[in-house]
Parts: C-alpha cells; structure tokens; sequence
C-alpha cells in the first residue's frame, strides 16, 4: 500500500511539471487577446468597428469620461427630485402718455441708453404743448372718492397752442369774399345718388314714386279683363329698368288690380294645323305661368266668371257634356296655380253653364277648394254681363245652392285673431237655419241676392 501511495504521488509530481511546460509553451487564445466585455464601473461597452488603438491615449477624453462616468451614476444612484419651475412674470407695459408730452430733449439727456417702453418715470411735458386746466366744482358736504376719467385719445386730437394760433391767422389773413364756405343743405334739397346734381327716379320720395306706378300700370280702371285684351295695351317697360323698379312696380300692378278671368271667344289658328280653335281658359293659364309664382303670390283680386265653349268654335267636341268648363284643362291649371302660391283677399266666382254644378263635378269643386281667400262671394245671374240679354229667365247661378254654401267655407281662410263678428252683427250663415233668411243679402252693384 506504501509503494502504490509512492507512485501515485510520484505522478501527480510528474504531471504536475509537465503541466507547467505545456503552459510555458501555449499561445494566447484569441478570446484573451480581446477586451473585456463590462467596463469597471458594470456597464456593458459598445463593440467598435475599428480596432481602438492603444498607442496614445487622450488624457482629456479619459477625463470627460470618468466625469461623464461618475455623473452617470450618481444620477443612478440618487432618485430624481422635481424641479418646481416658477411662472415669469409679464413685463410692465409701456407707458401711456402720448409722445407728443415729453420732452425729447430731457429724455434724451438724462436717459440717453434706456429706451423709451421700459422708462417708468413719470413723463414731462413739453413746454410748448397746450396747457390744460381742470376744474371741479365740489358742492359743500361732498363725502366719497372723485373719480377723473381722461382719455389721451381726446388729447392727441386737440392741437397744441402754436398751430392753433397759426391757422387762426391763416384764415384771418385772406378777405371775406374769397373763403369758399360750405352750403348748409336745405331739408327739402334732393342730391341723386349715381351723379350728382341730378336728380334721378330713385332720388323721389317713396309715395311720389308709387303715384308714378299707379298712373302707369292702373290708370282709371283697376279691372284687367282677359276676355277682352285690348286693356293689356299698358306699359310694362318702366319695370325692366332696375330690380328696384321692377319690385316696387310689380306689386302696385299685381295687387291693386283685380283681374277679371273669363273665356276668351275669340279663335286662333296653330302654326301646324288650319282649324281654328277657341282660345277659351288657355291665354289665362299661359299667364300665370309667365309670370311666375312671385307674382301669382302677389294678386289680391281674382274674379272667375265660368261659361261654358261654343259650340261652333270647338267642332272636336261633339255632346254638350265636354263643351262644359268643369272639364275645361286649362281652366284647372289655372286653380291649381293660385291655389299653391295665391294668397288672395277678395275671389268672386261666377258659375253661367248650361247645366248646374252638382256632387258629380267633385273633381272641379276640389281644385276651386284648393284656393284661399279672405273674402268669396258666389255671384247671382245680374252680375254677368249679358244680363239680361242671355241670363233674364234664370233665378239662380247654375250650381246648387248646398254646393256655394260649402265653396264659400271651404274657400274662406279662417279668422285666427279675430271675432268672426264685428259690432254686433253676425256672418251672414251662422246660426240661420231658414234658407229664406240666408238669401236676405242683396248685391251693392246689381242689386241681386248673392251667396
């Protein structure tokens, strides 16, 4: 057992040295020839693409490292406190004097590097400015603060003591005669507003310029009858002079007038075809297309006097059922129009066909509800005008008197803000229950019962 131990130990001797000669005799690895992966304060270091040379080292960079080193972790190493900013304060303002107070020659002389927004003295005034003088007038026994509010805008408009006596004796200098003085203007002076000198149209007062209108567009008859269009010969060129003339014109010509829609008998021949054929209701529905729902709004006055066509001058109409108006087309355009854009005062309606309107025409009835008016009246047989030439045996107007009744209520607009009453005497259909009573109105004009 001692010789085993002996030889072990021997061994262990021998490879113990030749362990120590192989390490005399081994390279350097490569992995030791390279730096070190951490710095000596722990951080990991950045690989570089160049080799970093260790010839000559900056003892300065060495320096602002260790400092930027030791800043780094003190930062680390020491929480973060916050940093109370405090709010600057605005500078004061400049002052508000007017700059025409100072003097520029002391302001000059004592502050000649300070400038003039950040002097906080008290300004002086200029010895050649105008004086000004205060005075108060405080009653005995007066309790509580005076309050003096002076505007330097007021101040810079008054002009200083020298120019003032200036210009005093500038105008005192020349003679009377030679000073052109301004003319006051009269009250009843006009002046036109494109030349002046002139006056023009739109220069007069508004009541002149409607007398105007009234003399050009109405004359002495207010009626505009459709039957017969030798009235139309009134002339509309006054309102294509200006949109101003034209508004004001258009609603004396519209609205003052009443215009008087009854079937035109008179035939007329097409451009494509030789049979002449009646005008009738047609002229009247061209019209209000014409002019627009503007001006259809605009009409006051309408009065329909309904007849039917002539036979002779309508030969496609072969039985006396289709020569009756309430299948008239036009004449239904034409209701239709007042009835979306009208707003009426006063509708007198005329019913002169050869038979009654009855519950059958209900198509008619409808477009003639559609319409709305302060006042209806449904007319009697001596409120046409061939009476009584043509209509001296009739009692009635040809519609029953059930139907005018609900024409008129339907077609009269409902009196919101006022009694339907006035002065004691009631509508002329309520509360009556006798029909007798309710034909007791006779017309102003004809003298005949009206609905």
């Amino acid at each position: 057992m001692a010789l085993l131990r002996k030889r072990v130990a021997r061994r262990t001797d021998v490879q113990v040295a030749a362990a120590e000669e192989l390490e005399g005799k081994r390279l350097p690895t490569p992995k030791a020839s390279l730096p070190s992966q951490y710095s000596a304060t722990g951080r990991p270091v950045r690989q570089r693409k160049r080799p970093l040379v260790t010839d000559m080292v900056d003892v300065t960079a060495v320096e602002d490292d260790f400092v930027n080193v030791t800043e780094s972790e003190s930062e680390i190493d020491q929480p973060t406190q916050r940093v109370n900013n405090k709010k600057r304060k605005r500078s004061p303002p400049p002052s508000l004097t007017p700059d025409r107070f100072l003097d520029p020659s002391t302001s000059s002389a004592s502050y000649p590097s300070t400038p003039l927004s950040l002097q906080t003295n008290v300004p002086v005034l200029a010895p050649t400015s105008t004086p000004i003088s205060l005075t108060f007038n405080i009653p005995a026994g007066f309790q509580g603060p005076l309050t003096i509010n002076i505007d330097a805008n007021n101040l810079l408009r008054t002009p200083p003591l020298s120019q003032q006596t200036a210009a005093a004796s500038k105008y005192a200098s020349p003679a009377p005669s030679s000073i052109a003085m301004p003319q006051r203007k009269r009250a009843g002076s006009i002046v036109s507003r494109s030349l002046p000198g002139k006056v023009g149209f739109l220069d007069l007062p508004p009541e002149i310029r409607n007398e105007i209108y009234r003399s050009a567009f109405i004359k002495d008859q207010r009626r505009i009858n459709f039957s017969t269009p030798s009235q139309f010969q009134r002339s509309t060129a006054l309102l294509r002079t200006c949109r101003q003339v034209a508004h004001e014109g258009a609603s004396i010509l519209y609205s003052e007038c009443e215009y008087y829609f009854r079937r035109n008998t008179s035939s007329r021949t097409p451009l494509w075809t030789t049979d002449s054929k009646e005008i009738g209701f047609s002229d009247v529905h061209r019209f209000l297309k014409m002019i627009g729902s503007t001006n259809v709004a605009r009409l006051r006055h309408v009065f329909f006097l309904l007849e039917d066509a002539v036979p002779c001058l309508n030969p496609q109409f072969k039985t006396a059922e289709e020569r009756r108006y309430v299948h008239d087309e036009h004449l239904k355009a034409a209701l239709r129009i007042i009835a979306d854009h009208g707003r009426l005062q006063t509708l007198k309606l005329g019913f002169f066909g050869r038979r009654n309107v009855a519950e059958s025409d209900s198509n008619f009835l409808n477009e003639i509800k559609g319409i709305k008016a302060d006042s209806v009246e449904v007319l009697a047989r001596r409120c046409h005008p061939d009476w009584p030439r043509l209509y001296s045996n009739l009692q009635w107007p040809k519609i029953f008197f059930h139907l005018a009744l609900d024409v008129k209520t339907a077609v009269t607009r409902k009196k919101k803000f006022y009694l339907p009453w006035k002065e004691g005497k009631k509508d002329f259909f309520e509360d009556d229950s006798e029909e007798e009573s309710r034909e007791a109105r006779l017309c102003r004009d004809c003298g005949d019962v009206h609905v």
